[in-house]
């Protein structure tokens, strides 16, 4: 599934999750607690590096020459041919580390974060499921509560088990949470 095609692209997309898992906490502590009490009755409702840039330049330089120091001048030479002699190719070279640089300090911090998110995604979702297993235990104990709280759980229910399939979807994995 495309980044696109995901229902969380990114950690603030997360926010809502965070936000209903918050709200089931409360409920589950809270048993006179109905959607009227609820700081989110809508949604509720509504869900029923450079020094990386200059080791990548310097292997690049040791893989064309061979690992020879000739090959390295050789390489400078070839650069320096584009004018200027062999300190305009080495300057050459070094904005091509600087570049390079950039773009790999932009990439590794784009996988950090990308990992940071699915470890995030993957801990709401283990709590997502834990929370729903609680839930309805909650609802079967509360056989009795009004009928304001009953709806109050089926709801927060619903929402949970949405989200739940979200996240499933978005893993890839089979829905395993019946609505």
């Amino acid at each position: 599934m495309s980044k696109k095609e995901k229902n969380f692209k990114d950690i603030n997309s997360l926010s809502t999750v965070v936000l209903v898992l918050n709200e089931v906490d409360t409920a589950l502590k809270n048993p006179t607690r109905t959607i009227l009490d609820s700081e989110i009755p809508e949604i509720i409702g509504g869900l029923s590096g450079i020094g990386i840039g200059g080791a990548a330049a310097f292997a690049a330089v040791v893989t064309a020459a061979g690992g020879k120091v000739a090959g390295g001048a050789v390489l400078l030479k070839g650069l320096a041919a584009l004018g200027g002699g062999i300190w305009a190719g080495l300057a050459l070279l070094l904005a091509g580390v600087g570049v390079v640089g950039v773009g790999a300090s932009l990439l590794i911090k784009k996988l950090l974060k990308n990992k940071r998110f699915k470890k995030e995604i993957e801990r709401l979702y283990q709590l997502a499921l834990q929370k729903n297993d609680a839930l309805i235990r909650a609802m079967q104990k509360e056989i009795d509560a009004t009928k304001e709280r009953a709806d109050y759980l089926n709801d927060l229910n619903k929402s949970l088990k949405n989200i739940i399939r979200a996240m499933q979807e978005d893993f890839g994995y089979p829905p395993s949470i019946a609505l």
